[in-house]
Formats: C-alpha cells, sequence, structure tokens
C-alpha cells in the first residue's frame, strides 16, 4: 500500500470522525429539543407545570430515557460518518485528494511494468517492458536513459526506440539500452519517456519494476 494511498484513507478517516461528532451533537441537541417541545405542549393542554427532576425524567410527561437517546443518536452518526467517509474518497471535491481527484489516480499515459538491468565490468544493459494505458491514442516514443554518477551528476545519456512503434492503446512495448563508458563511477540510472516530436510523456511504475 503506497504513501498516497494510506494518506487519503487517513483524511477520510478524520473526515469521518469530525462527521460523526458534529451529527452526534446535533442529534442530541435535536432530541432534547423535540422533548422540551411535547413537555411544554402538555403543559399548555392540561394546564399544569411538569416538574423535571435532574434525571430528565418528570412523572406528567413522556418517559425519557436518555441511554436509549444517545445510543439511537449515535448509530445515525455512525450512518453519516460512513457516508462522510465515502464521500471523501469517491467524490470529486476540488480541494480533496482522494481517489477521484489524488495525482496517482489520473491516468497517465505510460506504465513502466518491468526493468530488468545486468551491471558488468564495462558498465551496465537493462531491458524494459512499457505499457501504453491511453485508450485511443497510438504513440510513438523514445526511451533516454540517463546515466548518473556517484556525485549525482550526469555521466551520459542514451536515446533507444520503443518497439514496436507507433504502441498502440493497451499495448506492451520493450526497450532495451546499453553503457560502456566510466563504469567506475556509475551510480544508477533514470529513464524518461519522450514523443517523437520531443514532447515528454509522464509515466508510473508498477508491478516488478527494479
Amino acid at each position: 500500500m503506497n504513501a498516497e494511498l494510506l494518506q487519503i484513507l487517513d483524511n477520510a478517516f478524520h473526515f469521518a470522525i469530525w462527521c460523526f461528532l458534529i451529527a452526534f451533537i446535533v442529534f442530541l441537541v435535536f432530541a432534547r429539543s423535540r422533548l422540551r417541545s411535547h413537555r411544554k405542549k402538555i403543559e399548555e393542554l392540561y394546564g399544569f407545570e411538569t416538574n423535571e427532576d435532574p434525571s430528565g425524567i418528570s412523572e406528567k410527561s413522556p418517559s425519557f430515557n436518555p441511554w436509549k437517546t444517545s445510543f439511537n443518536s449515535s448509530l445515525l452518526a455512525l450512518v453519516v460518518g460512513a457516508i462522510g467517509f465515502l464521500l471523501y474518497l469517491f467524490l470529486p471535491f476540488p480541494y480533496f485528494e482522494n481517489f477521484s481527484a489524488g495525482s496517482e489516480w489520473t491516468v497517465v499515459p505510460l506504465r513502466v511494468t518491468s526493468i530488468s538491468y545486468d551491471r558488468f565490468y564495462e558498465g551496465f544493459s537493462l531491458v524494459g517492458e512499457v505499457w501504453n494505458q491511453t485508450r485511443d491514442e497510438a504513440l510513438e516514443l523514445t526511451a533516454v536513459i540517463k546515466v548518473i554518477g556517484t556525485d549525482d551528476k550526469p555521466l551520459g545519456e542514451i536515446e533507444v526506440t520503443i518497439d514496436p512503434s507507433p504502441l498502440n492503446p493497451g499495448e506492451a512495448g520493450t526497450f532495451e539500452a546499453r553503457y560502456t563508458e566510466y563504469s567506475p563511477f556509475i551510480r544508477g540510472y533514470q529513464v524518461t519517456f519522450f514523443t517523437t516530436d520531443g514532447t515528454r510523456i509522464s509515466h508510473l511504475t508498477g508491478f516488478d519494476v527494479e
């Protein structure tokens, strides 16, 4: 479970707690208000005053069970909290990072499904697979592998094409690269993708990407 998913669930849980507390207080106040209003009508109808004891029970008014009222209010508040939890998760509110609006859940054109590399004395080689997850757009792509040195500065770049080209929607393509320069200073690599006209294409990583 990634960090953004945990953050979304945590925010939704806090939102649900606030919904529960507010609804619980509102329902209790509403029940108390209805009871007082009912007592007042009885007093006006029969011309006597009800004597309320500290527990909130009057001999001449309908019996009032505070525990039952609290229990019913808590059940209703739980329903409101659950609804608030689901609304936070799935409705596209403009200021909420949820499953509808979160950056992790928007459709990204490419997903890198696997990258395997082989580090040898002269350098390294890698083979990768990328998936076009758009619905109706064929992409002509190149992969640019930036080689990172031990000082976090670039040592060089390798540009390779994605096979097949163009990469149709829902189709997986592969790329291969080999680097044999400045081997003792290589720290790692960074892969980016571009269209043939030089536009950078965003991507996600998934599955067994190393």
